[in-house]
Protein backbone atom coordinates (compact mmCIF):
# COMPACT_ATOMS: atom_id res chain seq x y z
CA UNK A 1 0.00 0.00 0.00
CA UNK A 2 1.12 3.53 -1.27
CA UNK A 3 0.94 6.15 1.12
CA UNK A 4 1.60 9.75 0.46
CA UNK A 5 1.63 12.44 2.95
CA UNK A 6 -0.75 15.20 2.67
CA UNK A 7 2.07 18.21 1.19
CA UNK A 8 3.15 15.81 -1.38
CA UNK A 9 -0.73 14.95 -2.81
CA UNK A 10 -1.42 18.38 -3.10
CA UNK A 11 1.55 19.07 -4.82
CA UNK A 12 0.47 16.42 -7.32
CA UNK A 13 -2.55 17.32 -7.59
CA UNK A 14 -2.03 21.04 -7.98
CA UNK A 15 0.30 20.03 -10.73
CA UNK A 16 -2.37 17.38 -12.66
CA UNK A 17 -5.00 20.38 -12.32
CA UNK A 18 -3.02 22.98 -13.37
CA UNK A 19 -1.75 20.87 -16.27
CA UNK A 20 -5.16 19.30 -17.59
CA UNK A 21 -6.53 22.61 -17.18
CA UNK A 22 -4.09 24.47 -19.27
CA UNK A 23 -4.39 21.76 -21.86
CA UNK A 24 -8.15 22.54 -22.06
CA UNK A 25 -8.40 26.11 -21.80
CA UNK A 26 -5.72 27.52 -23.08
CA UNK A 27 -6.09 29.40 -26.55
CA UNK A 28 -3.79 28.64 -29.36
CA UNK A 29 -2.96 31.08 -32.42
CA UNK A 30 -5.27 29.66 -34.73
CA UNK A 31 -8.32 30.45 -31.99
CA UNK A 32 -7.70 34.05 -33.45
CA UNK A 33 -7.41 33.77 -37.41
CA UNK A 34 -9.97 35.57 -39.16
CA UNK A 35 -11.46 39.15 -38.66
CA UNK A 36 -13.13 40.32 -35.49
CA UNK A 37 -14.98 43.92 -34.49
CA UNK A 38 -16.53 45.79 -32.01
CA UNK A 39 -18.85 48.01 -33.71
CA UNK A 40 -20.30 51.25 -32.30
CA UNK A 41 -23.71 53.56 -33.89
CA UNK A 42 -22.61 56.51 -36.39
CA UNK A 43 -19.63 54.47 -37.64
CA UNK A 44 -16.96 53.84 -34.81
CA UNK A 45 -15.49 50.71 -33.43
CA UNK A 46 -12.65 48.46 -33.82
CA UNK A 47 -11.34 45.61 -35.98
CA UNK A 48 -9.07 43.27 -35.62
CA UNK A 49 -7.68 41.19 -38.54
CA UNK A 50 -5.74 37.97 -37.69
CA UNK A 51 -3.86 36.55 -40.14
CA UNK A 52 -2.47 32.95 -40.56
CA UNK A 53 1.16 34.33 -41.03
CA UNK A 54 0.86 36.34 -37.29
CA UNK A 55 0.52 39.23 -38.91
CA UNK A 56 -1.94 41.48 -37.46
CA UNK A 57 -4.25 44.91 -38.19
CA UNK A 58 -5.79 46.54 -35.72
CA UNK A 59 -8.24 49.08 -37.03
CA UNK A 60 -9.71 52.26 -35.16
CA UNK A 61 -12.78 52.91 -37.09
CA UNK A 62 -13.89 57.06 -36.62
CA UNK A 63 -16.83 57.86 -39.03
CA UNK A 64 -15.35 58.55 -42.47
CA UNK A 65 -11.77 57.59 -41.53
CA UNK A 66 -9.72 54.24 -40.40
CA UNK A 67 -6.43 54.57 -38.08
CA UNK A 68 -4.80 51.16 -39.25
CA UNK A 69 -1.94 49.53 -37.30
CA UNK A 70 -0.03 46.84 -38.56
CA UNK A 71 2.23 44.37 -36.43
CA UNK A 72 2.74 40.45 -35.52
CA UNK A 73 0.78 38.90 -32.44
CA UNK A 74 1.53 36.17 -30.11
CA UNK A 75 -0.41 34.56 -28.33
CA UNK A 76 0.40 32.08 -25.41
CA UNK A 77 -1.04 31.01 -21.98
CA UNK A 78 -4.29 33.22 -22.77
CA UNK A 79 -2.44 36.23 -23.40
CA UNK A 80 -2.35 37.88 -26.70
CA UNK A 81 0.68 40.13 -27.18
CA UNK A 82 0.43 42.16 -30.21
CA UNK A 83 3.84 44.20 -31.34
CA UNK A 84 3.40 47.39 -33.42
CA UNK A 85 5.63 48.56 -36.44
CA UNK A 86 3.41 50.74 -38.88
CA UNK A 87 0.59 52.99 -38.77
CA UNK A 88 -1.43 54.94 -40.97
CA UNK A 89 -4.44 56.71 -41.36
CA UNK A 90 -7.05 55.69 -44.31
CA UNK A 91 -10.20 57.43 -45.87
CA UNK A 92 -10.85 54.23 -48.47
CA UNK A 93 -11.63 50.81 -46.61
CA UNK A 94 -10.43 48.98 -49.42
CA UNK A 95 -6.81 50.28 -48.87
CA UNK A 96 -6.71 49.31 -45.43
CA UNK A 97 -4.15 46.54 -45.84
CA UNK A 98 -2.04 47.83 -48.73
CA UNK A 99 1.14 48.61 -47.69
CA UNK A 100 1.20 51.88 -48.97
CA UNK A 101 1.29 55.51 -46.92
CA UNK A 102 2.18 53.30 -43.85
CA UNK A 103 5.00 55.23 -41.11
CA UNK A 104 6.58 53.21 -38.76
CA UNK A 105 5.60 53.15 -35.24
CA UNK A 106 6.49 51.03 -31.99
CA UNK A 107 4.12 49.89 -29.23
CA UNK A 108 2.83 46.99 -27.88
CA UNK A 109 -0.31 45.50 -26.53
CA UNK A 110 -0.72 42.99 -24.31
CA UNK A 111 -4.75 41.51 -23.48
CA UNK A 112 -5.80 38.60 -21.38
CA UNK A 113 -8.07 37.04 -23.80
CA UNK A 114 -10.88 35.12 -22.76
CA UNK A 115 -12.65 33.00 -25.64
CA UNK A 116 -16.65 33.03 -24.82
CA UNK A 117 -17.17 31.07 -27.99
CA UNK A 118 -16.48 30.15 -31.51
CA UNK A 119 -17.93 33.70 -32.54
CA UNK A 120 -17.16 35.44 -29.24
CA UNK A 121 -13.47 36.87 -27.86
CA UNK A 122 -13.03 39.42 -24.89
CA UNK A 123 -10.07 41.27 -24.57
CA UNK A 124 -8.78 42.96 -21.26
CA UNK A 125 -6.03 45.44 -22.05
CA UNK A 126 -3.11 45.03 -19.44
CA UNK A 127 -0.79 46.97 -20.72
CA UNK A 128 0.35 49.38 -23.56
CA UNK A 129 4.21 50.77 -24.19
CA UNK A 130 4.66 53.10 -26.64
CA UNK A 131 8.13 53.96 -27.64
CA UNK A 132 9.67 51.82 -24.67
CA UNK A 133 7.42 53.57 -22.21
CA UNK A 134 4.36 52.07 -20.60
CA UNK A 135 1.25 54.24 -21.65
CA UNK A 136 -1.03 54.67 -18.41
CA UNK A 137 -3.51 56.56 -20.86
CA UNK A 138 -7.23 55.47 -21.41
CA UNK A 139 -8.04 52.54 -23.46
CA UNK A 140 -11.23 50.21 -23.46
CA UNK A 141 -11.74 48.18 -20.14
CA UNK A 142 -12.82 45.32 -22.49
CA UNK A 143 -13.47 44.58 -25.48
CA UNK A 144 -16.31 42.11 -26.78
CA UNK A 145 -15.36 41.13 -30.28
CA UNK A 146 -17.53 39.43 -32.42
CA UNK A 147 -16.59 36.96 -35.40
CA UNK A 148 -17.11 39.25 -38.65
CA UNK A 149 -17.83 37.24 -41.66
Amino acid sequence: MIVLNKKLFIALLSFFLFVFSSSLWALERNDFYGNWALKYAGGYGYEFRFKENYIVYVILHQKDSFWVFKGVYTVEHNELRINISDMKNESDESNIENSENFLKARSQFVFKVKKNSRTAIELSPTKITVDDNDSPGYFEPKFLLKAVK
